[in-house]
């Protein structure tokens, strides 16, 4: 490059000293000189436009082209090369990735900023019924009909997938999880979920109906239990033997209640309700409860709670959420222990926290509390009755209510359960006027 430079500069000066010699000889020796520099600036920029014109066109035949501007154009012809291989190889790449995403069995749909659909694969045409001729440019919202996938839609809210029953006569369930793409277009990825779906289905209904038709034999081995006990009440060794009888039969009869329980909440078609729960009370009541269990053994049980703390839910799930937790901290704490029940409002958000003083449960076991049957001690789990699925029901009461559960805990110090949960929305002054007015008046008529 610098050789091309110098080339050019050494034939400007002798464009130079020649004009000038001739200007010289003419007598003109200025205006020999600037017919010379006018002559070879116009020589560059002749080389310049043609230089140009084939930019312009680059498919276009080379011009003939002499000193820095052909070492110009070499250049731009390497750099044109280059481009061009590495197109191709992107190309290939392109060509691979959408053969990927059309072989893929999950549907594939990009929607653009309108929620529009704006490109689909072949699966969609199958699992959803979509025609990539027809619905491009179609709203997404009308080419699936569908009012949980519409809400899932408008929610703007797509951390976790969500499950939807599409046909409900061919039992056909969908997984739809959406993924924001580029700036304002999204990209959903359906999964044909009837087969899991199907699975969860039969799995819920085995253990309802086994919990179901266990519970009158275990009521009836309870009877008879007491019965003999009552028969014989005087010889120890029978007596300790229908003592212990008796003992896991009460274990048997907690278990079955909790899968009942748990299978009514894990149930997806159940329809959740949207009524204003006011947790304040029942929290308090809960507290006033706990104090009457077996295993309240000069526990100190201190309630903090916020007055008319409203959330969105159902009774019985939030009951059987702060129940199981309240009672767990009486049950898996040593006697003579303090227990906090704080429930307080911040940031719309409800915040039930339950604080022992207990042994503590080592990080390991933290992120696995919540499932079925996980117990960090066997034994110490057998000898307060636990059944390892109390902190299970409490995550599916929370969820089914849009709340959630965090566990933390310190080996040998204690352990914190956080509930969090959607405040209810305020009620208008007047409104809560004409409750106050109305409740006297209901309490008569009950």
């Amino acid at each position: 490059m610098k050789s091309q430079y110098k080339s050019e500069i050494n034939l400007l000066l002798l464009t130079l000293v020649l004009s000038s010699l001739a200007g010289i000889a003419l007598g003109f020796p200025q205006t020999g000189l600037l017919c010379g520099l006018v002559g070879f600036l116009g020589w560059t920029f002749y080389r310049a436009r043609l230089l140009d014109k084939w930019l312009a066109k680059p498919g276009s035949d080379k011009p003939e082209l002499t000193g820095i501007y052909s070492h110009i154009m070499e250049r731009v012809l390497r750099i044109q090369r280059h481009n061009e291989r590495e197109a191709q190889v992107l190309r290939g790449h392109l060509e691979r990735q959408n053969l990927l995403v059309e072989e893929m069995r999950d549907a594939v749909i990009l929607v653009d900023e309108h929620d529009r659909v704006k490109w689909l694969n072949r699966a969609a045409e199958t699992l959803i019924n979509l025609d990539s001729d027809k619905d491009l440019g179609v709203p997404i919202k009308g080419a699936i009909r569908n009012a949980a996938f519409h809400s899932y839609l408008d929610g703007e809210d797509y951390s976790q997938p969500k499950r939807i029953c599409f046909d409900e006569n061919a039992k056909s369930w969908l997984d739809i999880s959406i993924t924001s793409y580029d700036i304002h277009e999204k990209l959903l990825v359906i999964r044909d979920a009837s087969a899991i779906q199907e699975l969860e289905d039969m799995r819920r209904d085995f253990i309802a109906n086994l919990s179901h038709e266990l519970r009158t034999p275990v009521t009836v081995l309870v009877g008879y239990l007491e019965t003999l006990e009552l028969q014989d009440p005087e010889n120890p060794a029978t007596s300790r033997i229908h003592s212990e009888m008796s003992k896991q039969c009460e274990r048997i009869s907690a278990l079955l209640k909790d899968l009942l329980t748990l299978s009514r909440l894990e149930a997806i078609d159940t329809k959740d309700s949207s009524a204003v729960i006011e947790i304040s009370q029942m929290l308090e009541r809960i507290g006033d409860e706990a104090k009457g269990l077996n295993e309240f053994d000069g526990h100190k049980l201190n309630l903090k709670i916020e007055p008319n703390l409203r959330v969105m839910g159902t009774s019985s799930d939030m009951l059987s959420a702060f129940s199981n937790l309240i009672y767990n901290a009486v049950r898996h704490t040593p006697a003579g222990t303090e227990i906090t029940v704080r429930a307080r409002s911040k940031g719309g958000m409800a915040r039930v926290e339950i604080i022992d003083q207990g042994l503590g449960i080592e990080r390991q076991h933290l992120h696995r509390l919540t499932e079925r049957f996980y117990r960090v001690e066997s034994s110490r789990n057998s000898e307060t009755g636990g059944t390892g699925l109390g902190l299970a029901i409490v995550k599916h009461a929370l969820g089914r209510s849009g709340g959630k559960l965090k566990i933390e805990s310190t080996l040998g110090k204690g352990s914190s359960f956080r509930c969090l949960l959607p405040l209810a929305p305020k009620r208008e002054k007047g409104q809560e006027d004409l409750e106050a007015e109305t409740a006297p008046l209901e309490k008569i008529a009950s």
